[in-house]
């Protein structure tokens, strides 16, 4: 049902199978230097 979904989704998990199943194109890490965008 989401592979066919084109807008923008906000996902909090840290279940990483639950994530790679959504089939993320980004990923938004938080670190202790800050945020970053990073392609999956």
């Amino acid at each position: 049902m989401l592979h066919s979904y084109q807008g923008a989704l906000v996902v909090v998990s840290h279940d990483d199978a639950f994530l790679e199943n959504l089939a993320l194109t980004d990923r938004l890490l938080a670190t202790e230097q800050g945020w970053h965008l990073e392609p999956v």
